[in-house]
């Protein structure tokens, strides 16, 4: 697979493992060539989703993630229909928080446009790697709630 992440190609090569399990291997192209990303590798994340609702960061955090959206995720009443949700897998798909962005705003907006959210020409994806950078709100919240406040990429390679 190809791809671009701002000003960075990247190239990722997945597989299975000795164990079976799948790995997809990111690597950026640099001005000595090509070099293996480390983080997208591995998924690195400030505050890995398995830690977030242990850990509730108070300060914008980067997170790598699968990033999934389905139409019951929404209420359309009430307090609940101010927001937008999304749920953020770890890289394992094996845990979950929900996260928000304001309903109809531009981070709304680009979200669902990762996902192919509500285009009747495209086929919406069910999850798509994302980084992400999200908070912990302060009220209002249950614990396995977070803001996202920035998209930063689709996939895991920075720009």
């Amino acid at each position: 697979v190809y791809g671009g992440a701002g000003d960075t190609g990247f190239m990722a090569i997945s597989g299975r493992l000795e164990n079976h399990e799948k790995f997809r291997a990111y690597f950026v192209k640099t001005d000595a060539g090509l070099k293996l990303d480390w983080k997208a590798t591995t998924a690195w994340s400030a505050i890995p989703v398995v830690e977030l609702v242990a850990k509730a960061p108070k300060q914008p955090t980067l997170i790598r993630c699968w990033l999934g959206k389905q139409p019951d995720y929404d209420m359309f009443e009430g307090r609940g229909s101010l927001y937008s949700w999304y749920q953020l897998l770890d890289p394992k798909k094996e845990s979950f928080v929900w996260a928000s962005v304001p309903a109809g705003s531009k981070r709304d907006e680009q979200l669902k446009k990762l996902l192919n959210y509500g285009m009747i020409v495209m086929q919406r994806k069910d999850e798509v790697r994302a980084i992400l950078r999200i908070v912990k709100p302060t009220l209002g919240f249950r614990d396995t709630e977070f803001e996202i406040l920035e998209i930063v990429t689709e996939d895991w390679v920075m720009p």
